[in-house]
């Protein structure tokens, strides 16, 4: 009886096995708020690319000076150009489409998750396919 007595009273090591618990949880935590931050971020840089490309078509999709694959490549570059300066990578699409007197800029981005085991949890690839689509009056 005296050893069982023992180890009732002994305590020693037990915040260490409770901090093992807690850590791979907590770690899985932080990790996915960071690339949760991470999807947000593109998110909002496709969303101002798309749009800087349709302000820019309704600009100039009513100028006489450009022939119409020019102002289609116009609209392309800037969005791109929105899209390379806050994204990396090369898995981007834009697609330039005038309806009346509209323009439409959509914009798809494939996102790879930095954490394959996020997605591996969720049951797909390490990819996530952001896309938006904002249309501007021509002027």
């Amino acid at each position: 009886m005296p050893i069982l007595k023992k180890f009732k009273v002994d305590d020693s090591g037990q915040s260490v096995t409770e901090f093992a618990i807690i850590l791979p949880v907590f770690i899985l935590l932080i990790t996915g708020v960071l690339v949760l931050g991470s999807m947000i971020y593109a998110k909002s840089i496709v969303v101002l690319a798309a749009s800087q490309g349709a302000r820019v078509g309704g600009a100039i999709f009513d100028d006489s000076a450009y022939t119409e694959s020019e102002k289609i490549e116009k609209v392309k570059n800037t969005a791109l150009t929105v899209v390379s300066n806050g994204l990396s990578g090369e898995d981007r699409e834009v697609t330039v489409t005038r309806a009346g007197d509209e323009v439409q800029v959509s914009v798809k981005y494939k996102y790879y998750i930095p954490v394959p085991l996020i997605m591996s949890l969720l049951g797909g690839d390490n990819t996530f396919e952001i896309d938006y689509t904002s249309s501007y009056l021509i002027l």
